[in-house]
């Protein structure tokens, strides 16, 4: 069985159409982070927002921790400069290295720099 962390562009497809569920899901464990949470809600309108909150309670949430954060500051002070890393998506690439999890995200050139991230 897989493991897969799923970053926010997979989250608004799924949201969307959520007949549109990508293959590689299936037969795994999906999870998400504090980062992807926090992206989720913020793009939700006050209507929207009880049912996000439902949404994203069907994964398994990693928060961030002590591990999490230094290596996301590892890979900030490696690629933020060279290959625009962006903080948001250190956090999520960095969640993947600590807990060996796949990273499953519509936008690949946003992680392709970073070593031993595997992304489906």
């Amino acid at each position: 069985m897989s493991r897969i962390l799923l970053d926010t562009s997979v989250h608004i497809v799924t949201w969307r159409n959520p007949d549109s569920q990508p293959a590689a899901l299936s037969d795994s464990s999906i999870f998400i982070n504090t980062i992807t949470y926090i992206e989720f809600l913020q793009g939700a309108n006050k209507r929207q927002k009880p049912t996000a909150k439902k949404f994203l309670q069907s994964y398994f949430h990693l928060r961030l921790d002590s591990d999490i954060c230094d290596t996301a500051i590892a890979l900030i002070d490696k690629h933020s400069h060279t290959d625009g890393l962006r903080l948001a998506d250190a956090l999520i690439a960095a969640t993947c290295l600590v807990h060996d999890l796949d990273l499953l995200t519509l936008n690949r050139r946003h992680f392709q720099k970073i070593a031993n991230l595997k992304m489906i």
